[in-house]
């Protein structure tokens, strides 16, 4: 399945060099649209791993501060384009635990967050835990309890901006 979608990227790539200026803001609709597919893809598989104990836990040393600094700068385009600032309050804390796994959780927390912040979204770190909080309309009482299980997606956000319905289950 990931084949067909690289092969997309491949193509888009020599389609670039033959578009005008108005089939180039369509290819990066393109882009967008394959990145999201592809993205995706990556929950279904890694819930899958995961469930099945194919995707080991891997504890490592390593400096959550500077992961989520890191991912801050990752994101800092995404944010800048929808209007939104990061407000950071970050210490120096180093950890022991799957780096992969916690940056993937902050990915999906921050992916959601960018897409219901109004404005500002908070990070944060202290010595027991890390948290991301925008400003967005949040999710009802009700809606909680269900918000970590598969595919579930909120029917209260009525909007086109939802993915696989993994990622907090992840």
């Amino acid at each position: 399945i990931r084949q067909p979608l690289q092969n997309m990227n491949l193509l888009m790539e020599k389609l670039e060099k033959e578009c005008s200026s108005r089939g180039l803001e369509m290819l990066e609709g393109l882009r967008k649209q394959n990145r999201q597919l592809i993205n995706m893809l990556n929950d279904f598989v890694d819930a899958d791993r995961l469930k099945s104990g194919c995707m080991p836990v891997q504890k490592q040393r390593f400096d959550l501060k500077k992961l989520l600094e890191d991912l801050v700068e990752a994101y800092q385009e995404a944010a800048v384009d929808r209007n939104v600032k990061f407000s950071l309050r970050l210490e120096n804390v180093m950890i022991f635990q799957d780096q992969f796994l916690i940056e993937r959780i902050v990915r999906n927390l921050l992916e959601n967050a960018l897409k219901y912040a109004h404005s500002q979204i908070k990070i944060g770190n202290d010595g027991r835990s890390f948290w991301v909080a925008d400003d967005g309309h949040g999710i009802s009482k009700n809606e909680q309890k269900h918000i970590f299980n598969k595919f579930y997606q909120c029917d209260t956000l009525n909007d086109i901006k939802r993915g696989s319905g993994l990622g907090l289950n992840i």
